[in-house]
């Protein structure tokens, strides 16, 4: 765990000035039903070259509700990938787009255990059971994202604005589509709004690196719907073997609504949001889950 916490210093400290980086985390514990269960942690660190390439690591961990005699819950299953893409800046329409591949594995090898229980020992709440997780299996996929941006005010006036976003996936860990926008309202600098961990590619926003010493902060509101017909912590692995306790029927079709805040200080920029997302498989617990997601970005 510290070679990987010192990871990104490391990378900093042999790649060229002005690399932008990209730090977020998500999890069910910054919202007031602060519980371990289902889509429970994320975490992806991210860097955008000056050229526009961008790469990133990042490791998703899923649990049950561990309900007592709960049914159709979705097991234990946790993901370490690495990705590489490239960004696609577009300023005559106010758009950019991004490709990227991603590849990793499922399953024990990602260290989801040793992440969350080891989180867990530390505060002292004890851990979990994982003997009860999906196997290890290599995952790819391959997304693609593109974000336009529409001004709603007048030409020399920055306060409103409308940022729409459509992203499409294929492989093994998520196939499916999501179209999303986010509504935003404030002292605004041209940035691309946040973007959750699940539904956007890992490239850094590339305002964090124009004009350093600019300042500005918005509160935003985000929509979006999933057309996901395969995603791998309730359809399971695609290839390896794995019988789930009991039948667990995915939704393939999910809705998410969040709220948030985005500030920006010489070169640093800050946003948070809270994201409630409907169920995503039956016998689901409540009506959805929710999840709090952080971002911090700067440039090296």
């Amino acid at each position: 765990m510290r070679r990987l916490a010192l990871l990104p210093v490391l990378l900093a400290a042999a790649s060229s000035a002005g690399v932008a980086w990209h730090v977020q985390e998500e999890n069910d514990k910054f919202t007031s039903d602060n519980s371990d269960r289902y889509y429970t942690q994320g975490l992806r660190v991210s860097w955008t070259t000056p050229d526009l390439w961008h790469g990133a690591l990042a490791q998703e961990i899923n649990t049950p509700s561990d309900r007592p005699g709960a049914p159709d819950d979705m097991p234990y299953s946790g993901v370490l990938v690495a990705s590489l893409g490239r960004l696609y800046l577009m300023p005559e329409h106010k758009a950019l787009a991004s490709l990227e591949a991603v590849a990793g594995v499922l399953g024990p090898s990602s260290r989801a255990r040793q992440v969350q229980n080891g989180f867990h020992g530390l505060i002292g709440t004890g851990g979990y059971d994982w003997s009860r997780q999906m196997p290890d299996e290599p995952v790819l996929n391959f997304n693609a994202e593109i974000r336009r941006r529409f001004d709603l005010d007048g030409p020399d006036v920055a306060r409103w604005d409308l940022i729409t976003r459509a992203r499409a996936s294929v492989g093994t860990l998520r196939s499916g589509v999501m179209l999303g926008a986010q509504l935003r309202f404030g002292s605004l600098d041209g940035s691309w709004g946040h973007g959750y961990l699940r539904q956007s590619n890992g490239f850094v926003d590339p305002v964090a690196g124009d004009d350093p010493g600019r300042q500005g902060w918005c509160f935003f509101v985000d929509a979006s719907v999933e057309v996901m017909p395969r995603d791998y912590a309730v359809d399971g692995p695609a290839f390896a073997d794995f019988a789930f306790e009991a039948p667990v029927e995915s939704r393939p079709l999910i809705a998410q609504l969040g709220v948030g805040i985005q500030t920006r200080l010489d070169g640093f920029v800050f946003s948070f949001g809270v994201a409630n997302r409907t169920k995503e498989f039956e016998g689901q617990e409540g009506s959805g889950h929710a999840y709090g997601s952080f971002r911090l970005a700067f440039i090296y």
